[in-house]
């Protein structure tokens, strides 16, 4: 019966947003209702919540439109509960709407994103979106079949992107066969998983296959080796201090930066958030698999990495934890303040989640330059925030040059996988030009869609 057959409701990453996925499938034939990740639209927040403000609860977070309720999610399409949420990995756009998840929710993700969320929840300012306990978290087998329900299951498997523990899902609902790329790429360090995966949809013969168009006007299809060695040459030039604009949860290019710096026997400062991914990485290795770093994880131990740590009139109880363990276990001399930079600037490489912050306590000394390191702005907020950092760029006189690699797919690829895997549906999510990507896709699969906000689609 046609009240019988699956449907898909898209509460966000629809309607041109870039992240922000909060994708319900929901089977009446098994009574289940399952997320394909739960993110929150970054744009909006930031447009609403501009540093340093934040959601005042969880209620607000709803009520200003990050996402659905958990009565809505309980309620609708049909009564129930949630059966559980995949984050497809660890970006904020994907997991940070996962506090208003109804009681006892389980979140299920690879063993390497579920470090990464914890990372990221135990070196900032809490708030609301930290508000999981309520949660249960499970971690995810690549390859291995999860059932729900009987006649509902799952099977994650890795792919390649910019954040760690990265995977897709191919989900089986009263006989039809639904995939979800998550974010994904084919020239990382980690594209034969992501191949691997292609594979096992051309194989499968997916109903629907949801994938991303992040990239469908511009992007830097090139490998990582190629990233480091353009910072290598960059570093070896630059006659002053170098500081690198990354995104520190991808841990290939804090490799990547490492190893150029060696190269160019130079020192590297890392800040203290990405000393604790580090760490966390390092203290749970045994448990992730090794294969899914495929480059040398930095080792702050070593004699070219120091540890930058800014000046604040009060620490954190975790940042005061890294400080005690760097005195303790690295010594006090791999500390450097912004008076020691000034110093010795020709000789450090500095690694910067927030260069404009770092610019002006560090007041960069002359012949100082910035490698832009992640991607180009997706969004007006990113805009605004780019916008922002070119202005002190000109304020203090630093040229920028780019180094980077995208942590997404050509639009060219996707269209690629798309025509092997033969899905009755494309749906496109995770784009800002939805049009585009509609159009462009049309011409390898039959049907292809764009969801608007709150769009039903049924399987």
């Amino acid at each position: 019966m046609a009240s019988e057959t699956p449907c898909l409701i898209f509460y966000g990453g629809v309607g041109g947003e870039v992240g922000g996925n909060q994708i319900l499938l929901a089977d009446p034939g098994t009574k289940t209702k399952f997320l394909l990740d739960f993110g929150c639209n970054l744009a909006r927040r930031g447009l609403l919540y501009p540093f340093p403000m934040t959601p005042k609860d969880r209620g607000e977070m709803v009520n200003v439109g990050l996402a659905p309720s958990p009565e809505v999610l309980i309620s609708k399409p049909f009564p129930g509960p949630v059966s559980g949420a995949f984050i497809s990995h660890p970006h904020a756009d994907h997991y940070l709407c996962i506090c208003l998840l109804p009681e006892g929710t389980p979140v299920m993700a690879s063993p390497g994103c579920l470090t990464m969320m914890e990372v990221r929840r135990s070196t900032r300012r809490k708030g609301p979106e930290d508000e999981v306990g309520h949660l249960e978290f499970r971690p995810l087998e690549a390859g291995k079949p999860l059932e729900l329900a009987d006649g509902f299951s799952i099977r994650p498997y890795y792919v390649d992107h910019s954040a760690f523990g990265s995977m897709g899902v191919l989900v089986e609902a009263s006989g039809k066969l639904i995939a979800y790329t998550g974010d994904i790429r084919f020239h990382g360090p980690l594209k034969d998983y992501s191949l691997d995966f292609e594979r096992i949809l051309e194989k499968k013969g997916p109903d629907v296959l949801i994938l991303e168009g992040t990239n469908a006007i511009g992007a830097r299809m090139v490998g990582e080796d190629e990233v480091e060695r353009d910072m290598a040459s960059i570093f070896a030039d630059a006659k002053g201090l170098v500081m690198v604009d990354t995104n520190l949860g991808d841990i290939w290019r804090t490799s990547s930066i490492v190893s150029a710096a060696k190269e160019a026997r130079k020192d590297v400062l890392i800040p203290l958030r990405l000393l604790a991914i580090l760490e966390a990485l390092k203290e749970k290795a045994c448990r992730i698999r090794p294969d899914l770093i495929r480059m040398p994880v930095p080792d702050p131990r070593e004699p070219n990495v120091l540890i930058y740590v800014r000046p604040k009139k009060r620490l954190e109880k975790w940042e005061k934890d890294l400080l005690s363990l760097c005195e303790e276990e690295l010594g006090s001399d791999k500390l450097i303040e912004p008076d020691e930079v000034a110093k010795r600037p020709h000789e450090l490489v500095m690694i910067s989640e927030h260069p404009a912050s770092d610019m002006r306590d560090v007041g960069p000394p002359k012949r100082t330059v910035l490698v832009h390191a992640r991607s180009e702005p997706f969004n007006e907020t990113g805009l605004v925030e780019y916008e922002t950092l070119k202005a002190w760029l000109r304020t203090f006189g630093i040229p920028m040059l780019h180094a980077h690699s995208s942590g997404h797919a050509s639009l060219i690829r996707l269209a690629e996988m798309v025509e092997r895997v033969g899905p009755e549906k494309a749906i496109v999510v995770h784009t800002p030009e939805p049009e585009l990507a509609k159009r462009y896709l049309e011409g390898f699969c039959r049907e292809v869609i764009t969801p608007g906000p709150g769009e039903k689609i049924r399987l």
